[in-house]
């Protein structure tokens, strides 16, 4: 990776009889040794990552597992410890699986099987693949819908219930904002309080609406 010299001998000098205390509540445990991982809250930490996960990339990128999207080849979808692996057919997708697993094997990495789904993305008309998928010894469920960075997706492309409860999320949201305001500024019956009422909306409601953020300030 081309480091070297100081920068080099500090990770090193970072990362060597590194331990760890828990704290419950005012006590504190034995300290204990950790020979893997990266420091929790370090700043350099992400980086290192990055740099840790990115030979897995790479492989399977030589492996060419992955769904053409125009003259690009789309293989992994990675965000921090989270991986999405896509492939156009269930050879590639075990292919995949594969080179995902020797990696681990490799950096002693372990994959959760429990959180992880298979979803087999596909038109009403086409029936839904009956192969079944492994990490390691641990089948991988076959999933109707997933839920990824808190968006959820079904099996046809469609984020249907995750814009309905957005929706509700948003209007339970809105009912309580306009009750704030009418106990702060009282009902818009015309009067002081109705241009009150109607300057809170416009700066507030429409600037929402129009841009998703709320600028300016209010006072009484």
């Amino acid at each position: 990776m081309g480091i070297g010299g100081r920068a080099l001998a500090f990770l090193k000098a970072a990362y060597s009889d590194v331990s760890c205390e828990v704290k419950v509540g005012e006590g504190r445990s034995d300290p204990f040794e950790l020979s893997c991982g990266l420091r929790q809250g370090c700043i350099l930490s992400p980086l290192l990552f990055s740099l840790f996960i990115n030979s897995v990339v790479a492989r399977l990128k030589e492996a060419e597992v992955g769904v053409k999207c125009g003259s690009k080849l789309i293989f992994m979808f990675l965000y921090e410890d989270d991986a999405v692996i896509v492939a156009e057919d269930e050879k590639s997708m075990r292919l995949g699986l594969n080179v995902l697993m020797e990696w681990c094997r490799e950096w002693s990495v372990e994959v959760n099987g429990e959180k992880c789904g298979v979803m087999h993305m596909r038109t009403k008309g086409v029936k839904r693949m009956e192969e079944k998928f492994y990490v390691g010894e641990e089948e991988i469920a076959v999933v109707e819908e997933y839920k990824y960075r808190g968006c959820v997706m079904d099996e046809h492309g469609r984020c249907r219930r995750m814009v309905e409860e957005r929706v509700k999320a948003g209007a339970v949201a809105l009912r309580d904002w306009l009750r704030r305001c009418r106990a702060s500024v009282g009902e818009s019956e015309g009067g002081q309080k109705g241009s009150c009422w109607k300057c809170l909306l416009a700066r507030c409601f429409c600037m929402e609406l129009k841009y998703g953020a709320v600028g300016g300030s209010l006072s009484q």
